[in-house]
């Protein structure tokens, strides 16, 4: 039997004191402090522990599960009255990482309560999948290649579906997503000279025109195209100079990274247009390139039979969910599915003020992730 409350109290604590990526050391000990509990067979830690991992032996040799959490907060206030609402200024866990922890640290009760007969179980928490600790250097670490999973699966609570409701999705699960960095150079200049410089402004004006007026010229990509500006910079904070240089960030989403590929290729020629016809001289670069999370259909197959064995609804949705997972960089390189669980639509979306995940679907998701175990070895 399941001590939920025990499960309900480590969330709560990590939601309490949440950890930013790169700095998720106090996270780490305390999921390592509550698997020892449940005595794992082996702890590995991974790409100098930013990530840890933990095994739980079959009495026979079989598949090789992995179970996957990203364990980072997100630079975002909290603003609810909650008792246990983060004590961190500016940090808080706001697309439910807490809780997708927690069903990781309950699986590991269950497989303590109830050994596997064949296999090998891993459960693997990962510092932030994108920016910090890039998953391509993660999938190159010798102790995850040590691992070498048959299969390997992914989860994440989505607020905008029924409660405890399974969410499915053949083939992509998720989009594409890339970040264009824009780097303009100009020539400083005083304000009294302002002819003698060059300056970026009217370049940000006209590649902000481009961006605002590209969705038309993309018609093909309109169900799942979004370019977005995120952020820009323009010269420094003095009143006695004319801004030179200028970096502006754009968001780049597609259905797949072939049809991304294609909208950036489109957008870079037009920018560059821009830039020469404005005399600027200019660098291009990309960060954050997250490709889609494609669902193997035999592990699409497993989940939805552990579904069932647990007596819950499941829906296929016919588009992908229009948020990006680096999740997508396990599923290029070994056979695995990415699943949802309905948080409900009283729970507010990911990523704003009042986010809190649902205590409700914890042991739904640990029923799952067992059951899924158990069909496939």
């Amino acid at each position: 039997m399941l001590d939920k409350k025990k499960i309900i109290d480590l969330r709560q604590n990590l939601h309490k004191l949440p950890e930013i990526s790169g700095s998720e050391k106090n996270t780490l000990a305390r999921i390592k402090k509550f698997i020892k509990n449940y005595n794992p067979d082996k702890t590995y830690n991974i790409l100098n522990d930013t990530g840890i991992a933990f095994e739980f032996f079959g009495e026979e040799r079989g598949n090789t599960i992995v179970f996957h959490a990203p364990i980072h907060a997100q630079h975002i206030n909290e603003e609810t009255e909650l008792p246990y609402r983060s004590v961190i200024p500016n940090i808080s866990h706001k697309i439910g990482n807490d809780g997708h922890i927690a069903i990781l640290c309950g699986l590991s009760e269950m497989l303590n309560q109830k050994k596997l007969k064949k296999g090998r179980i891993i459960l693997l928490f990962h510092s932030k999948e994108d920016v910090f600790v890039p998953t391509e250097n993660f999938l190159d670490d010798k102790i995850f290649k040590k691992i070498n999973p048959d299969y390997i699966f992914g989860f994440h609570n989505l607020p905008e579906y029924e409660l405890n409701k399974i969410i499915l999705k053949k083939n992509n699960f998720s989009i594409s997503t890339s970040g264009m960095q824009i780097k303009l150079i100009g020539t400083p200049t005083s304000l009294s000279a302002q002819d003698e410089g060059r300056n970026p402004i009217n370049t940000i004006s006209d590649i902000a025109d481009l961006i605002q007026q590209i969705k038309p010229v993309l018609e093909k990509y309109q169900n799942y195209l979004n370019v977005t500006i995120t952020n820009i910079v323009i010269g420094s904070k003095t009143v006695n100079t004319y801004p030179a240089n200028a970096e502006i960030l754009i968001s780049i989403q597609a259905a797949n990274n072939r049809e991304k590929e294609e909208i950036i290729t489109f957008i870079k020629s037009k920018i560059e247009d821009i830039v020469i016809q404005n005399k600027l001289r200019y660098k291009i670069s990309f960060t954050e390139d997250i490709p889609e999370i494609q669902n193997n259909r035999v592990c699409l197959d497993i989940v939805e039979q552990a579904a069932k064995e647990n007596k819950l609804e499941t829906k296929y949705i016919s588009e992908p969910v229009k948020f990006s997972n680096d999740f997508g960089f396990y599923t290029l390189k070994y056979k695995g599915a990415f699943f949802g669980i309905g948080a409900g639509n009283k729970t507010s979306k990911l990523h704003t003020l009042n986010y809190d995940f649902p205590n409700d679907i914890l042991i739904t998701g640990i029923n799952m992730l067992n059951s899924i175990c158990r069909l496939l070895n």
